[in-house]
């Protein structure tokens, strides 16, 4: 293939038309003013504008998110020699290539598939990163195209391969191919599909809008394949014409150490946030995380965080209730694309919520306060079978036991919530839901009225690091300043003191049996409140001035996807 060739910029406005000179011009113009952006060619400009349409403002808003990106996601934007370790053990493991022939619809096919089952060298994040070096080099060369097609294949894909994803990533990543990659994306396809593929979509179906949830095909056999991208398309081994898979990569490895002096000066355009006009962006601010300086907290460690988290406060009742409604568990998920108001009345009764106590998890609040006046909320396994674990459900508990707590005593100085992890087994964590975390931990940050001055875990598991993979991605800064973890009760004592804890909890209160039983009684004496409250205490979305919000919207998997039009 030989060195890099740039598409001939005069060559894009026959192709299309509708694309202007004064469009063109009119970025131009507007990136001079934009200190903190680097200098780019007209036909990086052209790609922008035709990915968006050739609307002016949504092509803005893509180069400063594609530009911003290459600051911040330095997972896949820096370090981009062609010639490392890392590069060269992602192109052994792992062929991405274009195809040559378009579909009947003339969108451009990028084909990838692993070449070994061993999960021990596969790296989720350098691979996504030759992806993106990839698609740099493609869309220079070809210009604009009608759209693109991706074909993974996932033959020889394994458990392995899922224990490698990090959730930070998968987040980053689909930030960046929705918001900032100058692409028509026309669809995503998943060949060959693993039989494990429920467990995949769970951890990436959060960060997905619904229109890139629209072009998302799953396929069990070629067949169904042929149907979007037709069979001459493909790749000799799937009954193609686009030659065999082999060839083709080892063919356009090489273009790839051709333009290795290329995507080494591309990698120097980002953008400065020290000059850009107004608040300079951090990944916290981007991503809805801080990324770069989390820390958790050990008992160890001098002082302790004794101010709120300042939370800004929503709409307590409508997000309640979509925590309530829109838990994904394996009861639920076959129903997940069903009007989430029709199946309200079934998401919160009190069916096992009301089972026998032998299977209530531990969920109280401890009737002495710390030193500092706070409430201590408390959770623990009770039973430790994991089949028996529903983490919607203690969820729901938590939140029946603050609510209880608001209605009785009112509002306190300041809450700390401790979640004992004894008896945590890894068979839990394999049964945690993403979306269910995420929707807890938005009620939590953004309606739940307290001023929380720190999230306890204590007894920490040895496999702590992969539940907070889990959750910290939906951890706003505040929160984790204020998330300590504790190898054991002893650890807590500097935050919740002796006195406040159960006598099983190596405290001197009552011991959590006597307590949860006091809870469980006093539960059942209210729940015709709740019953009532989950009837009357809701946002009526008919009523609400402007545009009714729908769950998708609060939880961030809806809205106008900049580019991703579907024809």
């Amino acid at each position: 293939m030989g060195k890099l060739q740039l598409a001939d910029v005069e060559n894009e406005y026959k192709k299309f038309p509708e694309l202007k000179r004064e469009d063109v011009q009119k970025i131009r113009e507007w990136m001079e003013k934009q200190p903190h952006l680097p200098k780019i060619t007209d036909l990086e400009i052209i790609l922008f504008l035709h990915s968006n349409y050739h609307r002016i403002e949504s092509t803005k808003t893509t180069i400063d998110a594609f530009y911003t990106c290459h600051t911040h996601v330095p997972e896949f934007f820096a370090e981009r020699d062609i010639t490392s370790h890392e590069l060269k053990t992602v192109m052994d493991l792992v062929a991405i290539v274009p195809l040559s022939i378009p579909t009947k619809d003339k969108y451009t096919v990028i084909y990838g598939k692993l070449l070994s089952s061993d999960a021990t060298m596969f790296s989720f994040e350098s691979t996504l990163k030759f992806l993106t070096m990839i698609a740099e080099v493609v869309q220079r060369e070809n210009g604009a195209v009608h759209g693109y097609t991706f074909v993974l294949d996932m033959e020889g894909v394994t458990m392995g391969h899922v224990t490698k994803l990090s959730i930070g990533t998968v987040k980053k990543f689909l930030h960046f191919l929705q918001e900032a990659m100058p692409v028509r994306l026309k669809g995503i396809h998943l060949a060959n599909v693993v039989p494990f593929i429920d467990k995949i979509l769970m951890l990436v179906k959060p960060f997905m809008k619904k229109e890139l949830l629209a072009i998302l095909y799953l396929h069990s056999t070629n067949e169904s394949l042929y149907k979007f991208v037709q069979k001459d398309c493909l790749i000799t081994e799937l009954g193609g014409n686009a030659g065999s898979l082999m060839t083709l990569r080892e063919n356009f490895n090489k273009h790839m150490l051709d333009a290795r002096d290329y995507l080494l000066e591309e990698e120097k355009k980002k953008a400065i946030e020290e000059k850009r006009p107004g608040k300079p962006k951090d990944s916290g601010s981007i991503f809805g995380m801080e990324v770069t300086s989390y820390a958790a907290h050990h008992s160890d460690q001098e002082g302790h965080h004794e101010s709120g988290t300042g939370f800004q406060r929503g709409a307590f009742q409508l997000i309640a209730e979509v925590i309530y409604v829109m838990s994904l568990t394996k009861k639920t998920s076959s129903r997940q694309n069903s009007d989430w108001r029709s199946s309200y009345a079934s998401q919160r009764p009190y069916g096992r919520f009301w089972a026998p106590r032998r299977f209530l998890k531990h969920g109280l609040a401890f009737p002495q306060r710390t030193k500092e006046g706070c409430v201590v909320f408390y959770g623990a396994l009770r039973d430790f079978d994991p089949s028996n674990f529903d983490m919607a459900e203690i969820f729901k508990l938590i939140i029946y036991v603050i609510d209880l707590h608001f209605l009785e005593q009112g509002p306190a100085t300041g809450y700390r919530i401790v979640i004992d992890m004894k008896g945590v087994l890894f068979g839990h964590v394999a049964r945690l839901g993403v979306l269910p975390i995420k929707h807890f931990l938005y009620y939590l940050q953004d309606a739940m009225p307290i001023r929380l001055k720190g999230l306890h875990f204590t007894n920490i598991v040895p496999f702590m690091d992969t539940i907070l993979a889990l959750i910290k991605p939906f951890m706003k800064k505040e929160l984790l300043d204020i998330l300590f973890l504790h190898t054991s009760n002893e650890q807590m004592h500097p935050y919740v003191n002796k006195e406040c804890l159960p006598s099983d909890c190596g405290g001197d209160g009552e011991s959590r049996d006597v307590l949860i039983d006091k809870y469980y009684r006093r539960l059942i004496e209210v729940k015709d409140y709740f019953l009532e409250e989950q009837v009357t205490r809701r946002v009526d979305e008919g009523k609400r001035p402007g545009k009714p919000k729908t769950a998708m919207e609060i939880f961030g998997v809806d809205g106008n996807f900049r580019k991703l039009d579907i024809d």
